[in-house]
C-alpha cells in the first residue's frame, strides 16, 4: 500500500517549487530542504534580489544554488498589478509552501492592520492566485501551535501539550479569538483567522470567512 502511494511522487516528483516566507526562520529550512532534494525552488522575498541584504543573504550560502532563485513580490497587495506580476510567479510551478506571515512581538500602533489583515490577506492572495494557475496543483500552508493552545486554560481536552492520553490536537480545535483579543494576543489571532480563511475557503466557502 505505501509503496503505491508514493509511487505518484516518485514517477512525477514536483521540480518547480514556490516557498514563501523564505527569509524567516521556518521558511529558510523550507527553501534549505527543497534544495537538497535538488528541487528548482523559486523563493518569494521582500527586498530586491539584485540589492545585497542581510535578510536574504543566508539564503545565497545554501548548496544548489543553480536550483535557487529570489523573486521580489508583495504579497500583502492587492493591487491590480501585483497580483497580476503573482501570477506570473506561480505560472510553471506546481506546488507551494505558503510560510508567510508578518509577526511583532507588539505591533506599534494598530494590531488589525499590522498583524491580523496582512495574514489573512497573505493567505487569501497566495490561494486565490494558486487556483487561477492551471500548473500549480498543491499549495501547503503552515500553521502554528498558535492557532489551537492560545485559550483561557491553555489547555486541549483538559490537559497541556505532552501529558499524554487526552492532549491531542483535533482540527476542529482552535484558538480562542474573544479571549486572543482581550489579552491583546494579535499575532496568534491573525495565525488563527487567516487559517480559519484558508479552511473556509477550500471547502467551499469562497471568501473565507
Amino acid at each position: 500500500f505505501l509503496f503505491f502511494t508514493l509511487l505518484p511522487s516518485l514517477l512525477f516528483p514536483p521540480t518547480n517549487l514556490i516557498s514563501t516566507g523564505s527569509t524567516g526562520f521556518l521558511g529558510s529550512h523550507v527553501v534549505q530542504s527543497l534544495l537538497e532534494h535538488n528541487w528548482v525552488v523559486r523563493a518569494l522575498i521582500r527586498q530586491p534580489p539584485s540589492t545585497p541584504s542581510p535578510k536574504f543573504s543566508h539564503l545565497l550560502r545554501l548548496p544548489h544554488q543553480e536550483n535557487l532563485k529570489l523573486i521580489q513580490v508583495d504579497l500583502m497587495s492587492n493591487d491590480a498589478d501585483n497580483l497580476k506580476h503573482l501570477r506570473e510567479v506561480f505560472d510553471g510551478a506546481d506546488t507551494c509552501f505558503h510560510v508567510a506571515s508578518p509577526f511583532f512581538n507588539q505591533p506599534k500602533e494598530d494590531p488589525e492592520k499590522e498583524l491580523i489583515e496582512p495574514a489573512i490577506r497573505m493567505t487569501e492572495n497566495v490561494l486565490k492566485t494558486a487556483a487561477d494557475v492551471s500548473s500549480l496543483k498543491t499549495v501547503i500552508l503552515t500553521s502554528s501551535t498558535a492557532a489551537v493552545y492560545v485559550r483561557p486554560e491553555g489547555r486541549v481536552k483538559g490537559k497541556r501539550a505532552g501529558e499524554g492520553e487526552g492532549g491531542e490536537v483535533e482540527e476542529d480545535m482552535w484558538s480562542d479569538e474573544a479571549w486572543m483579543r482581550e489579552k491583546k494576543l494579535f499575532y496568534p489571532l491573525g495565525k488563527t483567522k487567516a487559517e480559519k480563511w484558508a479552511w473556509n475557503y477550500v471547502g467551499g466557502g469562497g471568501e473565507g470567512e
